[in-house]
């Protein structure tokens, strides 16, 4: 919905927006996850002043430009109605951060650029995209839960079929049904608030987490007539996979690593539809793809002090939502990240793989 110069007057009357942009890439990408890490820890370290002294929230949340390719901004707001005190926090805000981008010498070159002075004069894109933080900007939307009737007609699958071995082209077949085929029911499925990608229904957990076999099947190239063994019901393995004569082939661990409130974002994501988030959901979004790869690097963690009677591989599955939609050179970076944080490396795991999408990355 556009608004009209009087609106926008009014709304910005009660907010303050800055911003820093990193034309460039994602500052994750250009600066370094290390680098990356350290500078949003200086800021967030900044920011609590303004909490604890002024008793002034202020927002940080990032947008991808998508006028320019790869054109990221790093945006901070906060709210207030006294004109002399909302301009007096952002002056304090604007020497803050640009005093924090000064101290790297890799961002020394950004600067804080204030959205209420008579110098910002952005082109008719920027202005629309600018819009669309101040329209809405002081909402905040929360989570809701997920309907407890069945809101879609697809039949759910059926747990037992993973109870007993299934050969390879058997599995296919179950989970070929509910994927390949872009039908009206399928598509809706997936949409449902209490559809796939829901944690309501344990059926549609099970089948979520049943399907990433089916990337790993190709990744090693299984054959049709080898045999799949789920670790449904006894914690042995998630997967053992033998060949027909009963030879073991591979046993797969797998784990996901979600950021804290992942369970929440399905509903919020459905409320806006193709919309932006609000800042204030924005800025725990940016907290949560920030904490990525430690999530990773926890999630492995946690496997490593388990102890293996055999040799397996370890699959790290991760939400595209979190990584641009799975961006490559944001994934092999946190990758990096990982490895650089992980003590040990591999250790007991023949191989640890990442999956984001449909796409394997090896870690080790």
């Amino acid at each position: 919905m556009m608004i009209g110069s009087d609106d926008l007057d009014k709304l910005e009357a009660e907010q303050f927006h800055g911003f820093v942009c990193f034309p460039e890439g994602n500052p994750k990408v250009t600066l370094g996850w290390s680098t990356h890490s350290k500078l949003v820890e200086a800021i967030n370290s900044e920011l609590t002043f303004f909490k604890s002294e002024l008793n002034k929230e202020v927002y940080f949340h990032e947008h991808e430009y998508l006028i320019y390719e790869d054109y990221f901004i790093w945006w901070f707001s906060f709210f207030e109605k006294d004109p002399l005190i909302k301009n007096q926090v952002a002056s304090e805000l604007e020497r803050k951060i640009n005093d924090v981008l000064r101290a790297f010498p890799d961002a020394a070159d950004k600067e804080f650029v204030r959205t209420d002075q008579p110098d910002f004069l952005p082109d008719p894109d920027f202005l629309m995209h600018y819009f669309s933080i101040v329209e809405g900007a002081d909402l905040e939307l929360k989570s809701r839960e997920a309907p407890k009737e069945k809101s879609y007609e697809k039949e759910s699958v059926d747990i037992s079929l993973f109870d007993s071995p299934m050969s390879v082209v058997a599995f296919k077949a179950v989970i070929n049904n509910y994927f390949q085929n872009s039908t009206e029911e399928n598509l809706s499925y997936f949409a449902a608030e209490d559809g796939f990608f829901s944690t309501r229904r344990p059926e549609n957990k099970l089948l979520r987490e049943e399907l990433l076999p089916i990337y790993y099947m190709k990744k090693i190239k299984a054959a049709d007539d080898e045999i799949l063994s789920f670790g449904l019901k006894a914690d042995i393995f998630d997967l053992k996979i033998s060949q027909a004569d009963g030879l073991t082939k591979e046993i797969l661990e797998i784990t996901w690593a979600l950021p804290e409130g992942d369970h929440k974002l399905l509903s919020l994501v459905a409320q806006v539809g193709s919309g932006f988030l609000p800042v204030k959901n924005r800025a725990n979004f940016k907290k949560m793809s920030d904490s990525l790869g430690e999530k990773i690097v926890s999630a492995i963690n946690g496997k490593h002090k388990k102890q293996y009677p055999d040799q397996r591989s370890l699959l790290v599955v991760i939400p595209q939502d979190y990584t641009y939609q799975g961006d490559e050179s944001l994934i092999q970076e946190t990758i990096t990240q990982v490895q650089q944080s992980l003590v040990g490396g591999k250790r007991k795991f023949e191989k640890i793989y990442l999956l984001c999408g449909n796409r394997f990355y090896t870690v080790y």
